[in-house]
């Protein structure tokens, strides 16, 4: 949620839906990604949506409703959250990945500034992550919670 607005990702859609909260009617408009998206951070007037098919984080310019840049990723971002110190964080990887991947990325650069590598045991499905509500401290989901 944006102000008075919502973005929606979709499955199947190929597109994030914008919804306007305030009035009637309630989709106002699409934006047209490629492919599933998943979860969305926001940080000022950028909401960056992962893009698990395409392997990507979409960025979108909240204000004018329309999608500005993109960042390449791992293989299946699913998971995305933007801490206190505005790096992005994302946890991707699918049942099928070889690995799980946790990339630290500045959001100025769009350069990886590090990447955590967890062997896919098929012990879980492990694409959940949380962040604290000071935005300091991650745990994933990965064979159990870990703390990162």
């Amino acid at each position: 949620v944006y102000h008075d607005k919502a973005f929606v990702s979709d499955l199947y859609s190929g597109h994030i839906s914008v919804i306007n909260l305030e009035s009637k009617p309630v989709e106002t408009g699409l934006i047209r990604v490629n492919g599933w998206t998943e979860e969305m951070d926001v940080q000022d007037d950028r909401i960056y949506v992962a893009g698990v098919s395409a392997n990507k984080i979409y960025v979108i310019d909240a204000k004018e409703e329309c999608l500005i840049d993109s960042i390449e990723t791992a293989e299946a971002p699913m998971s995305v959250k933007i801490d206190k110190y505005g790096y992005l964080w994302v946890y991707c990887g699918d049942y099928q990945s070889e690995n799980y991947v946790l990339e630290k990325i500045n959001l100025e650069t769009k350069e990886v500034a590090h990447r955590f590598l967890f062997p896919n045991n098929n012990a879980s499905y492990a694409t959940k992550m949380a962040m604290n509500n000071e935005k300091t401290d991650i745990w994933i989901i990965y064979d159990g919670i870990k703390h990162i």
